[in-house]
């Protein structure tokens, strides 16, 4: 028997694929294009997706700053105007001359600028004259700004964005900086019946500038007219014509920044009362890189894919073609069986060892997806633990607070009242699994309609609110024994304001005195009832009763308050009707009186009716 040479030959030939396998490959690469492009859009509409949310939570953060900045100011300017010692400095200034007060009304000026953090402050007859302001320019033929003026001697809250032509004209980058917008504030001091002088309160809206400064987006607030206002530093690198005031639907813009040049998904917000609109512009490169990542991932995906098609084809035919010869050369190598079949059982080893390892990388391939799936979900909790931390400190100090007390009564051997802060302890567990719902109404004003309040739950919830304070400075606080039908007219959550406002202020008189006591009483006399809170503390002076109500008077540490508490609680207990005042304790210190109408209630009536009052 005689085998020719390519019949003899031991060693794998190469086998050109069939036109079916070049159809295969070409049909795979066009497959593989189309799931790049694909890939690359679905990944880039993702990413605006979340471009897109991310400017609406960048809008709602920034609004939040602009409307806590000017809500401060405007509140204030109200409560200057109605102050008593405001319309006394201009009754005084009309009546007795200019000279005599003029010193008085520019101190005024300069006191509440420097306690406030205005800008400016200036005070104006009705006319729109400035007579005085906290700054050091003079006054001399100066008017408020006539906006102001007639929305104040309309009796209403003036409101303006003064901003000069040179801003206007001048590039953010090199616009002088002692220029800069104001927001101002203006509102009318009445006097019998007439007013007799304007309150005016400039707003410097550097603020917002300062606050923007870390930004990653071009943040920035335009007029109604589409004239820049206030931004940051990234938003004077934007070209005159793309400062303008922008819709609520994302916009795309393409602008050159620095010489290169970027698009920008834009997107703003109307604030029609004061007359801005907040824009923000966020860089689309995040949108580019998401889809050149998603095109280059799927492009590696497919091309390992075609790789290994086109080994596993090879093989194959590989595989066929030696069975095929082996199959026609069986009659004449007999002699080569034992050798063919070695080589086989190695070729055998071999594929099962791959195969083994192909086995081991899909398992730990496995493992590895299955650790990222938790890495995302602990990512997420994360995130919900951060933001949900603040909302579960109150209850958690509560609980902490009751279970004291339990334990304290356990050693006391009272049962009921360690068995009643359990139950308090169950109602703030029950409270803190529906923090979740609380969360989505907590922006909801509160109800301005009275409603009849039961009036010791009241007291009792307001002794556990400060009773933290009394532990740690060891004062004791005593209740008196107060009828459990005594209801009042109020606002449950606000009278609860009040008079956990008066026992703080109490507590902090008596903690540097050697008896720390600190006594809250009510008792029903005919149709009004009376709250009273007494401290052992050094008492009122005599020259601070009459403007102890006053806001911004405080006889603490610089740091320690506003002066803002009593004033507030002066407005609130006038809304129900009642009067508030300060006296001399019996037992050395000060005594402040709530007097409100009241009754004698229904046991049935609920506790807290009124609880967003």
């Amino acid at each position: 028997m005689v085998l020719n040479k390519a019949e003899m030959s031991d060693k794998p030939q190469y086998i050109s694929p069939p036109r079916e396998g070049l159809i295969l490959v070409i049909t795979a690469l066009v497959i593989g294009i189309s799931a790049m492009f694909v890939a690359g859009n679905w990944q880039a509409e993702q990413a605006r997706d979340r471009l897109e949310q991310r400017s609406k939570q960048v809008l709602a953060l920034h609004k939040e700053a602009i409307f806590g900045l000017l809500d401060k100011y405007s509140l204030m300017t109200v409560l200057v105007a109605r102050r008593p010692g405001t319309k006394e400095m201009f009754v005084s200034y009309q009546t007795e001359g200019e000279f005599e007060n003029l010193a008085i009304l520019q101190s005024f000026a300069g006191h509440l600028a420097a306690m406030s953090g205005a800008h400016r402050v200036r005070l104006a007859l009705p006319s729109g004259k400035i007579i005085a302001q906290s700054t050091l320019e003079s006054t001399s033929g100066v008017f408020l700004d006539s906006g102001l003026r007639d929305t104040a001697l309309q009796d209403r809250l003036g409101r303006a964005t003064l901003v000069t032509p040179e801003r206007l004209s001048q590039d953010f980058a090199t616009r002088p900086a002692n220029e800069m917008s104001i927001y101002a504030f203006a509102a009318s001091v009445r006097h019998q019946g007439k007013i007799i002088g304007i309150i005016n309160i400039d707003v410097g809206l550097e603020v917002l500038e300062n606050a923007w400064a870390l930004s990653e987006d071009l943040i920035f607030v335009t007029n109604s007219a589409g004239d820049f206002i206030v931004g940051n530093q990234l938003a004077g690198l934007l070209g005159t014509e793309n400062f303008k005031s922008y819709n609520s639907e994302i916009e795309m813009i393409a602008t050159q920044i620095s010489g290169k040049s970027q698009r920008f998904l834009a997107r703003g917000e109307d604030f029609p009362h004061i007359g801005w609109t907040l824009n923000v512009l966020i860089n689309e490169a995040p949108v580019l890189r998401a889809r050149a990542n998603a095109m280059i991932i799927t492009g590696l995906i497919a091309l390992l894919l075609l790789g290994l098609g086109f080994i596993l084809i090879q093989r194959r035919l590989a595989y066929q073609s030696k069975i095929e010869a082996e199959r026609k050369t069986a009659n004449l190598l007999e002699q080569k069986v034992e050798q063919r079949t070695s080589e086989l059982l190695g070729a055998n080893k071999k594929l099962q060892k791959e195969f083994d390892e192909r086995v081991v990388a899909e398992t730990a391939l496995k493992k590895a997806q299955a650790s990222l799936i938790q890495s995302a979900k602990l990512a997420a909790i994360g995130q919900m633990s951060t933001a949900l931390a603040h909302e579960y400190n109150q209850p958690l100090a509560a609980i902490r607070s009751y279970a004291d007390n339990a334990v304290t009564f356990l050693g006391q051997e009272k049962p009921k009242n360690a068995e009643d802060n359990l139950h308090r302890i169950a109602k703030m567990t029950e409270r803190m699994a529906q923090l979740s719902r609380t969360l989505k109404t907590f922006a909801r004003e509160p109800r301005t309609k009275l409603q009849s309040v039961i009036l010791q739950p009241l007291l009792r919830e307001a002794i556990i609110l400060v009773e933290p304070s009394t532990n740690k400075h060891n004062v004791q606080l005593h209740l008196s024994k107060i009828d459990p039908q005594i209801c009042v007219m109020a606002g449950y959550v606000r009278l609860s304001q009040v008079v956990v406002n008066l026992l703080s202020n109490a507590i902090d008189a008596v903690t540097d005195e050697e008896q720390r006591d600190v006594f809250l009483s009510a008792k029903l006399e005919g149709s009004k009832v009376s709250i009273c809170v007494q401290d052992t503390g050094p008492g009122v002076a005599k020259a601070d009763k009459n403007k102890i109500f006053d806001a911004f008077f405080t006889s603490k540490d610089v740091g320690d308050g506003l002066g803002l508490g009593l004033s507030i609680a002066y407005n609130i207990v006038h809304d129900f009707g009642g009067e508030i005042s300060v006296g001399k304790s019996k037992h050395g210190g000060a005594s402040f009186v709530i007097v409100m109408p009241g009754t004698l209630g229904n046991l049935q009536t609920e506790k807290g009716t009124d609880r967003n009052g």
